[in-house]
């Protein structure tokens, strides 16, 4: 049999999508397949095997769920694709949500939540429901993250050119934070978008910097209210496939035989590799340290 069902990696989150799918596809080869093991092998927990899959595969049940969620997984992978988006906003987040929710309850509606047995439309029924339940729940509290588009860089100019506030931004990000004057927040941000000097820099980090070294924390009391609080925020890498996190690296150094010496320096140099970068005169002297070992066997001396 030539088709394979996918083998989820450890870096891939929507691995189930692509597993579904497949035996959606080739129910049919894989029953074949199945069939033929079990006349044709002379191993008896092989054919044992066999006939335990082969009697969910021709299972009714099985084949009406397995429908059903071959028809919610393309919405899965679509929003799964939009959600990680590097160019992801909160606005474009409750958009995808609701177009989801439309298309669950679409689903709900249809033929692949019919069948004959009472029990199985119910429970297919509240299955999409609880699907659109979950979805809005998980996404109900990100109005704190609409803050951080008040400093994204891009939205700059736009903000200036127009000469106007981002009125909706600034109602949620009040709504979410409280302790913000709205109507100074605003008149800060109307003078905070009109300085060409703030526009050079890229991250919050940079920002917060330029206001306390300008002594700009008193006039933009709130703006400098916000930015700390954005950058005490923890944030997680939006895609597992985009990069490999470093605490994952810390733990594959953990699970080598080096000693603790060695990996705590390993861990240090791994979270510490920008400030490396930004001086290289360190690495050049730790190699020369390390060509001054004398229990080196190796000359490294020229």
């Amino acid at each position: 049999m030539k088709v394979g069902i996918p083998y989820p990696s450890s870096t891939s989150w929507n691995f189930n999508i692509r597993t579904i799918n497949r035996v959606h596809e080739n129910l049919q080869p894989l029953i074949n397949c199945l069939t033929e093991i079990q006349s044709t092998s002379n191993a008896d927990q092989t054919i044992a095997e066999a006939t335990g899959i082969l009697k969910y595969l021709n299972d009714d049940n099985l084949k009406f769920w397995l429908e059903l969620f071959h028809q919610i997984m393309p919405h899965v992978k679509i929003i799964y694709n939009k959600m990680q988006s590097r160019e992801i906003s909160m606005f474009k987040v409750d958009e995808y949500i609701t177009d989801f929710k439309t298309a669950t309850l679409e689903l709900r509606n249809s033929q692949y939540c019919e069948n004959p047995s009472k029990t199985l439309m119910a429970e297919a029924k509240e299955v999409c429901d609880c699907i659109c339940v979950d979805i809005m729940d998980r996404y109900s509290s990100t109005k704190h993250l609409v803050a951080a588009k008040l400093f994204n860089k891009k939205c700059f100019t736009s903000f200036t050119c127009k000469n106007e506030c981002p009125t909706e931004e600034i109602v949620l990000t009040t709504e979410a934070y409280p302790m913000t004057d709205k109507e100074k927040l605003e008149t800060e941000l109307k003078l905070f978008y009109c300085r060409s000097d703030i526009h050079e820099y890229c991250t919050l980090i940079e920002l917060l910097k330029f206001i306390l070294e300008n002594n700009l924390d008193d006039a933009f009391s709130e703006i400098t209210k916000l930015i700390k609080i954005l950058l005490t925020v923890p944030m997680t890498t939006s895609e597992a496939e985009r990069s490999f996190s470093t605490l994952k690296r810390i733990k594959t150094f953990l699970r080598s035989t080096m000693n603790s010496e060695r990996l705590n320096a390993l861990a240090v140099l791994s979270m510490e590799k920008n400030f490396l970068s930004c001086h290289p005169e360190i690495k050049m002297e730790s190699i020369n340290l390390f060509a001054q070992i004398k229990k080196k066997k190796n000359g490294f001396h020229f």
